[in-house]
């Protein structure tokens, strides 16, 4: 019912767990007096009165204490809620406190009729105190600054390879490399129940592992035009639930089969590149191989020195961004997650946990970086970055400047800039050496 903007307040079991050892909780107390929640409740009724429907009365001319009378003990819950929200923010910002978690009711004291009383417990943002940076020595082991060599020739043929071009073959068999369009069906054994039929891809890989285990080397040899029937018994733990446990036939039909040709090396292959000559695409390649090498180099920096300042720099973590980055790295694992017993999910539970907290380590060793140089985008930084995503997309710098006009859009093209800045003004101060 309620229309609140105010940030919602977690309930006592939500969260973060309030306990001494966290030295990041701040614990208060929000009080509000029984003629205050009486005056908000009269406020919300007459609110409602013009929205509710009641039996005997017209909508939008319920009496406001037949709506109090109806619906008391909701509007109470709503007054309540409101209030914890705005009365925990309002001593946030009173005592300035940086919060990492919502704010999260410990204690409630309150009854119809009564004052209100709520203990109350937030998580705040460590303070972190980085070293002069320019004394810090981070060592780069050989095996990290040891990068391949450009290899023109391995170059080329990685760039015919992704160029490969489809093309149907008759007269042989399914053979590795190829990419073969079959239909598919597949039929519980007993239940006889058929699934119904799909074309898909199959790219052949001779280590390659499909759905259907083994498909790649069953096709192998067949021609377009055949059919098959692969039986397969599934274990009870499969990660494809409907087949996990059962026996199931997989009729195949092989439609066609193609073969991968790479294009030959030459001015015209040159010419569909937008280039216009092999030595030029040679010096592109170059150019390229150059900028992720360097890339890669940076990156190795910047791990080692996030890594050098993580074992350096002593702080309390906040655990409710902890677990929000738990949440993002499972949201994002491409992988079905199975455990064949508890002490396995322990283990896999405990991993994710300390990657999560290292991840947060950094990231707040960064933004203390930021706030320690006052590091920030200006108006130098943007003309840059229009410029480059001009080119990057192939228009004019005055539409890339009329797309981010938006101040939200903006936001967040500041806010993906920011920390490569701060990365990059932290990798000028501290010392590489190679180990």
């Amino acid at each position: 019912m309620s229309d609140s903007v105010n940030p919602p307040v977690a309930a006592p079991e939500a969260g973060v767990p309030a306990t001494p050892e966290n030295p990041l909780h701040r614990h208060f107390t929000v009080t509000m007096g029984h003629d205050e929640i009486e005056r908000e409740i009269d406020a919300l009724a007459v609110k409602y009165s013009t929205k509710v429907k009641i039996p005997g009365f017209r909508q939008g001319h319920v009496p406001v204490e037949v709506v109090k009378k109806t619906y008391r003990a909701m509007l109470l819950e709503e007054v309540v809620s409101e209030a914890l929200s705005r009365l925990s923010y309002a001593h946030i910002q009173k005592e300035k406190w940086r919060v990492s978690s919502q704010p999260e009711v410990e204690k409630l004291s309150h009854e119809d009729g009564s004052d209100l009383s709520a203990d109350m417990s937030v998580e705040v943002y460590p303070d972190i105190e980085l070293p002069d940076l320019a004394t810090l020595t981070v060592d780069l082991p050989k095996e990290d600054a040891s990068l391949e060599a450009f290899d023109e020739g391995k170059q080329i043929e990685a760039l015919l390879d992704a160029h490969k071009r489809t093309s149907p073959v008759a007269g042989r068999g399914v053979a590795d490399g190829d990419l073969v369009l079959i239909r598919l069906q597949n039929r519980i054994v007993d239940t006889k129940r058929l699934s119904p039929r799909q074309t898909s891809y199959v790219a052949i890989h001779k280590e390659n592992q499909t759905g259907i285990e083994d498909l790649d080397a069953e096709l192998i040899g067949h021609q377009a035009g055949e059919d098959l029937v692969l039986k397969r018994t599934y274990p009870a733990d499969f990660a494809r639930k409907p087949w996990a446990g059962k026996e199931v036939e997989h009729l195949v039909h092989i439609e066609t089969v193609y073969e991968l040709k790479r294009p030959e090396m030459g001015e015209e292959f040159v010419k569909t590149l937008g280039l216009t000559s092999v030595d030029e695409l040679k010096g592109k390649l170059r150019e390229e191989w150059d900028r992720q090498l360097e890339q890669r180099k940076n990156d190795i920096r910047v791990r080692r020195m996030l890594e050098k300042l993580v074992e350096t720099v002593s702080f309390a973590v906040p655990q409710a961004l902890v677990a929000h980055e738990m949440e993002h790295l499972l949201e994002h694992n491409q992988q079905p997650i199975s455990f064949r017993d508890e002490e396995a999910k322990k283990q896999f539970v405990e991993q994710l946990r300390t990657g999560a907290e290292k991840m947060v380590r950094q990231g707040l060793i960064v933004d203390q970086a930021r706030q320690t140089y006052k590091i920030e985008i200006g108006e130098e930084d943007l003309k840059a970055e229009y410029q480059n995503l001009a080119k990057a997309n192939g228009v004019s710098e005055k539409e890339i400047r009329r797309y981010f006009a938006d101040k939200e859009k903006l936001a967040e093209l500041k806010e993906r800039m920011l920390e490569p800045k701060v990365l990059k003004h932290m990798q000028g101060l501290v010392q590489f050496q190679e180990a």
